[in-house]
């Protein structure tokens, strides 16, 4: 219980799938090895273009005077039109590695947004099969998301395997990552490296 109450304190925000990948866009000040860098090829102006589509239905415009924005928004997403364009994006013979690999993040952004963690999970997965035409902090960030969506579906093996595989990319481990490896731990019922990961933290913190 002591253990528990530790994670619950250091671990902040939702738990919500939705909120598990906010990390894959947030701007951070993590450090990468350095290593030789890859050839990620260039996006085109057609997939921009059709990515732009995408991103306004997702993101809709709301007037400042409407209240309730953000259910003004969602319900004003058209999410049949949003999976069109990705599937059509992912049909097309014309994509390279890196657009292909971005547009199945945004299905697992649109999957999530309709609380469907598999679906998202599998387009995530899908993503890191290009993981070679993307650079490695894009493929840190689809590490950690794949990770947050297996531990919203109780699958602890997997949270663990792609949280280590997130660290590895990543030569400063973010600080997100320590409350988080205790919670894994907790739930897999490792508690002696649940507490390794809260005692961590709690350096962490007294360094700031």
């Amino acid at each position: 219980m002591l253990i528990q109450t530790g994670v619950d304190c250091l671990l902040t925000g939702s738990n919500s799938a939705n909120a598990h990948l906010q990390f894959l866009t947030a701007q951070d000040t993590v450090v990468e090895f350095v290593r030789e860098e890859r050839v990620v090829p260039a996006v085109t102006q057609d997939w921009m273009d059709e990515m732009s589509r995408f991103t306004r239905i997702m993101e809709p415009e709301v007037d400042e005077g409407e209240e309730n924005n953000a259910r003004v928004a969602d319900d004003a997403r058209d999410f049949s039109k949003a999976q069109e364009i990705l599937d059509d994006l992912l049909s097309a013979n014309w994509l390279n590695d890196n657009e292909r690999a971005q547009v199945h993040q945004s299905y697992a952004w649109l999957a999530q947004d309709q609380e469907q963690p598999r679906l998202a999970i599998k387009h995530l997965t899908e993503a890191l099969e290009y993981r070679e035409s993307m650079n490695f902090r894009m493929e840190e960030r689809l590490l950690y998301g794949l990770s947050r969506l297996h531990f919203s579906v109780e699958d602890y093996g997997n949270a663990l395997k792609y949280a280590q595989q997130s660290m590895d990319r990543a030569q400063t481990v973010n600080d997100i990552y320590y409350p988080y490896m205790a919670r894994i731990y907790l739930n897999l019922g490792e508690l002696e490296n649940a507490k390794e990961w809260i005692e961590k933290a709690i350096d962490k913190k007294n360094e700031d």
